[in-house]
Protein backbone atom coordinates (compact mmCIF):
# COMPACT_ATOMS: atom_id res chain seq x y z
CA UNK A 1 0.00 0.00 0.00
CA UNK A 2 1.09 3.43 -1.09
CA UNK A 3 1.73 6.16 2.18
CA UNK A 4 0.26 8.85 -0.32
CA UNK A 5 1.10 11.67 2.87
CA UNK A 6 5.18 10.27 2.89
CA UNK A 7 4.93 10.61 -0.79
CA UNK A 8 3.11 14.02 -1.06
CA UNK A 9 5.36 15.37 2.38
CA UNK A 10 8.24 14.67 0.38
CA UNK A 11 6.77 16.57 -3.06
CA UNK A 12 5.60 19.34 -0.57
CA UNK A 13 9.07 19.83 1.42
CA UNK A 14 9.90 21.09 -1.92
CA UNK A 15 7.69 22.91 -3.82
CA UNK A 16 5.62 24.66 -0.80
CA UNK A 17 5.58 27.68 0.95
CA UNK A 18 4.38 29.81 3.86
CA UNK A 19 0.96 30.72 4.41
CA UNK A 20 -1.49 31.82 7.27
CA UNK A 21 -5.15 30.27 7.78
CA UNK A 22 -7.90 31.47 9.45
CA UNK A 23 -11.08 29.51 10.12
CA UNK A 24 -13.97 32.08 10.35
CA UNK A 25 -14.43 32.28 13.92
CA UNK A 26 -10.79 30.75 14.45
CA UNK A 27 -7.34 31.22 15.09
CA UNK A 28 -4.59 31.73 13.03
CA UNK A 29 -2.67 28.32 12.20
CA UNK A 30 0.49 28.18 10.08
CA UNK A 31 0.61 26.55 7.47
CA UNK A 32 2.35 25.07 3.79
CA UNK A 33 0.61 24.62 0.49
CA UNK A 34 2.19 24.61 -3.06
CA UNK A 35 0.46 27.98 -4.74
CA UNK A 36 -0.58 28.89 -8.13
CA UNK A 37 -1.12 32.05 -8.86
CA UNK A 38 -3.16 32.28 -12.16
CA UNK A 39 -4.84 29.20 -12.75
CA UNK A 40 -7.44 30.42 -15.51
CA UNK A 41 -10.81 29.15 -16.58
CA UNK A 42 -13.10 29.63 -19.15
CA UNK A 43 -16.66 30.56 -17.83
CA UNK A 44 -19.47 29.72 -19.58
CA UNK A 45 -22.03 33.10 -19.99
CA UNK A 46 -25.27 30.90 -19.75
CA UNK A 47 -26.14 30.47 -23.94
CA UNK A 48 -22.54 29.27 -24.45
CA UNK A 49 -22.27 31.40 -27.15
CA UNK A 50 -20.02 34.27 -25.77
CA UNK A 51 -17.31 33.22 -22.53
CA UNK A 52 -15.33 35.17 -20.11
CA UNK A 53 -11.54 33.83 -18.74
CA UNK A 54 -11.32 34.02 -14.50
CA UNK A 55 -8.03 33.94 -12.45
CA UNK A 56 -8.43 31.58 -9.79
CA UNK A 57 -5.24 31.33 -7.62
CA UNK A 58 -5.39 27.32 -5.58
CA UNK A 59 -3.27 26.68 -2.70
CA UNK A 60 -2.69 22.57 -2.24
CA UNK A 61 -2.14 21.26 1.33
CA UNK A 62 -1.79 18.47 3.03
CA UNK A 63 -4.62 17.50 5.15
CA UNK A 64 -2.40 16.33 8.16
CA UNK A 65 -1.65 20.18 8.57
CA UNK A 66 -4.95 20.95 9.90
CA UNK A 67 -5.63 18.84 13.33
CA UNK A 68 -9.24 20.50 14.22
CA UNK A 69 -10.52 22.85 11.63
CA UNK A 70 -10.38 21.46 8.19
CA UNK A 71 -10.17 24.58 5.32
CA UNK A 72 -14.11 25.36 4.01
CA UNK A 73 -15.23 27.84 1.62
CA UNK A 74 -15.41 31.17 3.44
CA UNK A 75 -12.33 30.96 5.88
CA UNK A 76 -9.04 32.92 5.25
CA UNK A 77 -5.65 32.33 3.63
CA UNK A 78 -2.90 35.04 3.29
CA UNK A 79 -0.07 33.73 0.81
CA UNK A 80 3.16 35.56 2.90
CA UNK A 81 5.17 35.16 -0.76
CA UNK A 82 2.88 37.89 -2.46
CA UNK A 83 1.37 39.48 0.65
CA UNK A 84 -1.97 38.81 -1.01
CA UNK A 85 -5.34 38.13 1.07
CA UNK A 86 -7.67 35.34 0.20
CA UNK A 87 -11.08 33.43 0.95
CA UNK A 88 -11.38 29.98 0.15
CA UNK A 89 -14.07 29.64 -2.61
CA UNK A 90 -13.88 25.88 -2.74
CA UNK A 91 -12.14 23.33 -1.26
CA UNK A 92 -11.53 20.08 -2.42
CA UNK A 93 -10.42 17.35 -0.94
CA UNK A 94 -8.78 14.49 -2.96
CA UNK A 95 -9.47 11.63 -0.51
CA UNK A 96 -6.39 10.75 0.10
CA UNK A 97 -3.66 13.02 2.16
CA UNK A 98 -4.57 16.34 -0.24
CA UNK A 99 -6.82 19.44 -0.26
CA UNK A 100 -7.41 22.18 -3.60
CA UNK A 101 -8.33 25.06 -2.40
CA UNK A 102 -9.58 27.60 -4.85
CA UNK A 103 -8.54 31.09 -3.96
CA UNK A 104 -10.43 34.09 -4.61
CA UNK A 105 -8.22 37.29 -3.81
CA UNK A 106 -9.97 40.13 -1.38
CA UNK A 107 -7.26 42.83 -1.16
CA UNK A 108 -6.10 44.91 -4.07
CA UNK A 109 -3.50 43.92 -6.40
Amino acid sequence: MVDFDSVNSAVHGVFSEAAIFTPRGGFPLAVVGIFFNGHTQAVSLGDGSVGVNTVRPVLVVRTAQFPSAVPAQGDAIRVLSNGGTYVIADAQPDGVSEMRLELQRTDPV
